[in-house]
């Protein structure tokens, strides 16, 4: 047994991919940090290999979730990586932020939730004017929204296992 919830992916994931499909995300919440590996090829020798699957391990943050008709797709955030910075304004494709220091040219970058989520490419920064332009244009309204890292840094085959590594409190506020 686990010891903490788990799933796997239903598809494969290449590098820069910025959701997970997996087969189910019901013991899984935004804010949770959870762990990507290939617990299933074998592996022979004592390769060194860059490829190899003991290099394939990634952690991440949940940030949203969105329930598909076969299985779940969950998008996330790096675990470690620019915080305090938010979307100012933005123009189509441009979104002028609160530092744009934080962010290099071909990075994945993730902001809003649901129907108001992009998860996105950085085309070009022009940091004097804090002024990220990205691979396509925002969608909805990301004004006030966090901005983090998204995006895997390595390849993930179909059945890797997705398990929770720490969760998050949740309080209702209703409830007191």
């Amino acid at each position: 047994s686990d010891g903490m919830p788990a799933t796997t992916l239903s598809s494969a994931a290449a590098e820069n991919s910025t959701s997970l499909s997996v087969v189910s995300a019901s013991a899984f919440i935004a804010g949770e940090w959870f762990s990507i590996f290939d617990n299933t090829t074998a592996e022979s020798g004592t390769s060194n290999d860059v490829n190899s699957r003991k290099h394939r391990d990634e952690g991440f943050v949940v940030h949203d979730i969105t329930p598909q008709i076969n299985g779940t797709t969950i998008y996330f955030r790096h675990y470690v990586g620019p915080q305090g910075v938010t979307v100012s304004s933005f123009n189509g494709a441009d979104l002028v932020v609160s530092n744009a220091k934080q962010f290099r040219k071909g990075e994945y970058i993730i902001f809003g939730v649901q129907s108001n989520r992009n998860a996105v490419q950085i085309s070009s920064i022009n940091y004097k004017t804090n002024t990220l332009t990205l691979a396509s244009n925002v969608v909805g309204d990301p004004t006030g929204n966090a901005v983090y890292l998204t995006g895997t840094q390595k390849n993930h085959i179909s059945g890797s296992k997705v398990r929770k590594v720490a969760t998050t409190v949740v309080s209702d506020a209703a409830s007191g």
